[in-house]
């Protein structure tokens, strides 16, 4: 049985924005108007924290889920960059509705943050497209295409 201690060492990074999107759905769920702060004034306009909360532990629960089956499954790299790449769109929008929603004399720091995440985001979405090549989770659609 190979070694898989490297590979999980390489998904760290991904574990973890995993669990940031859990933890931030957890918070979003917890009693009381979380989203309801001046910044997150874009997102409540466009649904509840209930909803946000939901989305948030979804993605994050997929992108734990696609995590603990990479490495079980040949065709799994592909998993986890789509996981990745619903990361990035998740980041991304709450950056853009973080930004949407603020005061212009006072952005909220965590404008700062979902940038920097949806870049780990997108390495991550370069890494699995180029773990699904290297596994041969593409050649169904190489042979394909190639003939």
């Amino acid at each position: 049985m190979p070694d898989r201690a490297g590979a999980a060492q390489a998904r760290l990074t991904e574990w973890m924005l995993a669990a940031l999107m859990i933890a931030w759905g957890i918070a979003v769920a917890l009693p009381g108007e979380t989203l309801h702060l001046s910044g997150f004034r874009a997102l409540v306009t466009l649904a509840p924290e209930a909803a946000w909360a939901g989305l948030s532990i979804a993605i994050g629960a997929m992108r734990a889920a696609a995590l603990w089956i990479n490495g079980r499954w040949r065709r799994s790299p592909l998993l986890r960059a789509g996981g990745a790449a619903w990361g990035l769109g998740w980041w991304l929008g709450l950056a853009g509705l973080l930004w949407l929603g603020a005061d212009p004399e006072a952005l909220p720091s965590a404008i700062a943050f979902y940038p920097v995440f949806a870049a780990f985001e997108a390495a991550s979405v370069v890494r699995g497209a180029g773990d699904s090549y290297r596994s041969g989770a593409l050649a169904r659609w190489r042979t394909r295409s190639a003939g």
